[in-house]
Formats: C-alpha cells, sequence, structure tokens
C-alpha cells in the first residue's frame, strides 16, 4: 500500500496531463484494489457512461474477503467529477446503491446474509496521460443487514480505503 501511496505522490509532481471532467459520450472502465477496517481485501470494478459533463452512471461489482467471510456486491453507481481548474488532478464524488450477499464461517452469529447497500465514495483522481488515471479513494457503506466483517462479527457499516486505475474511452 505504501508504494501505490508514492506511486500517487509521484504521479502528482511529475505529470503534465490534463485532468478535465469528461464529455458526454465518453465511457470509463476502473478497477481499484484496497483494504478494509478489518484487514479484509477489496476488489473493485465499475464501468461508467457519461450522460452529462462531468457526471457517470453504470453498473459496479465489489468483492470483499477476509479470513473469516466474503462479501459479493452487485449495483449501480454514479460519479461526479469536480473540476477545480487544476492541471492534472480531479476530486470525485460518487453514490451507489447494491446488493450484498456475504457467507461467513460457522462460528460467526450470522453465518450467511444478503441486503441492501448504501456507498459513498469520495476521492480524487490524478491523470497520467488523457485517457488514464490512478486514483484513491475513501469509501463509506451502510446495509440494512449485517454483511461487513468486523472484529470477528458482521456488522451493518464499513469503511474502506481503495487505490484505482480509470482508463477512458
Amino acid at each position: 500500500m505504501k508504494k501505490v501511496l508514492l506511486l500517487l505522490v509521484a504521479c502528482l509532481a511529475i505529470s503534465t496531463a490534463r485532468a478535465d471532467s469528461l464529455a458526454v459520450g465518453t465511457q470509463e472502465v476502473a478497477g481499484g484494489l484496497g483494504f478494509d477496517r478489518d484487514q479484509a481485501i477489496r476488489a473493485d470494478a465499475y464501468y461508467g457512461y457519461f450522460f452529462m459533463y462531468g457526471f457517470s452512471l453504470g453498473p459496479q461489482a465489489s468483492y470483499l474477503r477476509s479470513s473469516d467471510a466474503e462479501t459479493w456486491i452487485l449495483g449501480a453507481r454514479a460519479v461526479k467529477n469536480i473540476n477545480l481548474g487544476k492541471p492534472f488532478i480531479l476530486p470525485f464524488l460518487a453514490a451507489g446503491v447494491s446488493y450484498a450477499s456475504t457467507d461467513a464461517d460457522k462460528g460467526f452469529p450470522n453465518a450467511s446474509d444478503d441486503a441492501a447497500v448504501l456507498r459513498g465514495d469520495l476521492g480524487a483522481k490524478v491523470a497520467l496521460s488523457k485517457t488514464i488515471a490512478l486514483s484513491a479513494a475513501l469509501i463509506l457503506e451502510t446495509a440494512t443487514r449485517e454483511v461487513f466483517v468486523r472484529d470477528e462479527d458482521l456488522e451493518r457499516s464499513n469503511m474502506s480505503f481503495e487505490a484505482g486505475i480509470h482508463y477512458a474511452f
């Protein structure tokens, strides 16, 4: 994780690319890896279509795995890129609604559960070129039932940090 953060800082220092909000009709594919509060590994994939200037909407899939449980999340996500006029950095806000399914070890009080999940992201993209950007984001999630692993139990909320890569076409 330290290497990813170091790479992001290096990109901030040397990048000359322009990180503009993306135009209508642009498509974006993004993927990310991260960790949550219980050291679960998180993998995300997102496809977005920009139907308004700087605003995309599309499907989102996530997978969380700890030593005690695994969670699959499928849903929709909206992303708003915030153009601050900076030459290579682009903050963003995202929100999503998803369905989550968790399978936990037999020793857990709630061995398996399904829930609706609300997700919010706060992050920034660093442009490497006109089509490729790296990102870092804080992800907050809350569910209708206990589907996230925390201290050898399941909880209704989760917080993760994620580093990602974005490709626009």
